[in-house]
């Protein structure tokens, strides 16, 4: 886990937190003067020679369970998306973006892994025991242990992974189930053009799939060397919400 802690003791500076944060230290948002959480800023700011601010910081870390996890830790988890979230609905500058960034980092690599926004999840309460038991091989008992996980936030990014990952070939994604759009699940993993027009989501998903296309055209070794990238040195805030029953 990489924190990072700086001497603004008297407030948080937004700007100065997303600069560090773009830099790859793992940042967490707390305001020092009440102990609270901040959901408007990525990152915290603590006076190291402040006990107090440090303490309010680790504990939160703890408690919360917010770790750094790459996109090859993902693999074989299974994702569910609740009715309350809106289908996929990225645009083609955030899925070009998304890439530029990436490649940008992977020509650079001035710091050791790329941080994305944070992908906020709820184990989900399953009966693991049972499925084990059921389990007919090793590779399904690990992918149980893996968990299964609710997205509180997050989905988007998560979305438009799993479609850059498919046209990388990678064999084993996570997946992503939907509460109320349960053919998303399956068109995600059999992407056909044809069928863009059937409702919003294929449109959006089907689109971001051309432009990924695109992106990468023939270049093989490009593709090579981002699918590394992506899956080792990319890396999601993973923040495990709590309940406090």
């Amino acid at each position: 886990m990489n924190v990072l802690i700086t001497g603004y003791a008297n407030g948080i500076g937004e700007e100065v937190i997303k600069k560090y944060a773009s830099m790859g230290h793992f940042c967490v948002g707390i305001d020092i003067i009440n102990g609270e959480k901040m959901d408007n800023v990525v990152g915290f700011v603590a006076d190291t020679r402040d006990k107090d601010s440090l303490n309010i910081v680790k504990n939160y870390l703890e408690e919360n369970k917010i770790e750094l996890k790459s996109v090859s830790e993902l693999l074989g988890m299974k994702f569910f998306i609740p009715s309350y979230q809106r289908g996929y609905r990225w645009t083609e500058q955030q899925v070009k973006d998304l890439l530029n960034d990436i490649w940008e980092f992977s020509q650079k690599q001035k710091s050791e892994f790329y941080c994305l926004q944070p992908l906020v999840v709820k184990r989900k309460d399953d009966d693991l025991l049972s499925s084990i038991k059921a389990a007919t091989s090793i590779e399904e008992v690990e992918t149980l242990l893996k968990g299964s996980w609710e997205v509180i936030d997050g989905q988007q990014r998560l979305t438009t992974i799993f479609i850059i990952l498919s046209e990388l070939k990678e064999k084993v994604v996570y997946s992503l189930e939907y509460e109320t759009r349960n053919d998303s699940k399956d068109f995600l993993k059999n992407i056909v053009e044809d069928k863009k027009d059937g409702n919003i989501d294929y449109f959006h998903i089907c689109q971001s799939k051309h432009i990924v296309s695109s992106w990468f055209g023939n270049k093989e070794e490009k593709k090579s060397k981002f699918k590394n990238v992506l899956l080792y040195n990319v890396r999601f805030i993973w923040y495990e919400s709590v309940d406090e029953d």
